[in-house]
């Protein structure tokens, strides 16, 4: 884990969660995804309220169109959007991830990387 001490003692850390969710949009070729996916909006919507109740933890959120990147989704076993993926691991595909399922994914991916928090 990088950490650097910032001025004024506190701590930055460099080694992030990634989080990306992919979402029903995107193109390959000539397919190209135009409709709309209401329950992708909210996974995002949600994954965007988990993470702003804890602004301390080391992590990133990436939204990126499932289609266009499509052989990255299922790689990691992503095959219907909206898609779920924190640090290389699938949360959940198909429908929105409940709190406790996006927390236990973030600790376990906190934990991988030797990062502890004083409240996780």
């Amino acid at each position: 884990m990088n950490v650097e001490i910032q001025p004024g003692g506190g701590l930055l850390v460099q080694d992030h969660v990634k989080v990306t969710v992919y979402r029903w949009a995107g193109k390959k070729c000539f397919f190209r995804i135009d409709g709309e996916c209401i329950l992708c909006d909210l996974a995002v919507s949600q994954v965007r309220h988990f993470m702003s109740l804890y602004k301390d933890w080391p992590v990133e959120l990436e939204v990126k169109p499932w289609l266009t990147h499509l052989w990255e989704s299922l790689r990691h076993g992503g095959w219907h959007a909206p898609v779920v993926i924190v640090d290389g691991q699938l949360v959940r595909q198909g429908t929105i991830p409940t709190r406790a399922e996006f927390d236990g994914a973030v600790h376990r991916a906190l934990q991988r990387h030797g990062i502890t928090l004083a409240h996780v």
